[in-house]
């Protein structure tokens, strides 16, 4: 569910009685993605609570009950991208693994309206932003590979991939699909769309897969 900073309603706030899960995260979300254009634009430093607060239209009081510091809300809003674009597609419509990879895949790295501004925030952040837990890159890396995880195991449950290990074919596919997709999208511009790109990667993975799988994988 995409969630625009820029446009806020104001007719949940206005609703008495206690909000309802719904939206606690429309509220969540609609602070993310605040969160994600200041930290883009001034750098983790740079940022403010305040400017953060004004943005997504509510108080610093509000952003203080859901995030102890600049530091959890940061990790927060990498996260719920992250989350967002595994959510956002349903595998049940997938007629294949490769399909369904070749859309989380392209979803992941370019069409999440967060993904550049995400993208800017690790290259600007990721090596630095660590202080007494994980730097900021581990940290989405880590919550990729268990969201993918998850995929992996639908997609096995499924009888769309052949059984293997759920945790080494989400470290495989961020190596051979994501990363190697983003770095061409960094270094050059590709003739044709994402999905020209993406695609013979997600091919050669899942091709290779079942071979995999069989060795132990």
């Amino acid at each position: 569910m995409a969630v625009s900073a820029y446009a806020i309603s104001t007719s949940a706030a206005k609703r008495r009685g206690r909000p309802n899960a719904l939206d606690v995260e429309a509220k969540n979300a609609v602070i993310r993605a605040a969160a994600l254009e200041v930290f883009a634009s001034k750098g983790f430093q740079g940022a403010s609570i305040v400017e953060i607060a004004r943005l997504a239209g509510v108080t610093r009081r509000t952003l203080y009950a859901r995030y102890r510091d600049k530091r959890a809300l940061l990790l927060d809003a990498v996260k719920g991208v992250i989350d967002e674009r595994l959510q956002h597609y349903d595998l049940d419509g997938a007629a294949s693994a490769e399909e369904a990879l070749l859309e989380i895949a392209a979803d992941i790295t370019v069409r999440s309206p967060s993904a550049p501004l995400l993208t800017r925030i690790i290259i600007a952040e990721g090596g630095n932003f660590s202080h007494d837990e994980a730097p900021l890159g581990r940290a989405g890396r880590d919550h990729l590979l268990q969201q993918l995880e998850n995929v992996f195991a639908e997609l096995i449950r499924k009888d769309m991939l052949p059984p293997a290990n759920t945790a080494e074919a989400a470290v495989l596919f961020t190596d051979m699909v994501l990363a190697s997709g983003i770095m061409s999208l960094l270094t050059f511009a590709p003739d044709g769309t994402i999905e020209d790109l993406l695609a013979p990667r997600v091919a050669f993975f899942c091709a290779g897969f079942a071979g995999w799988a069989q060795r132990g994988g």
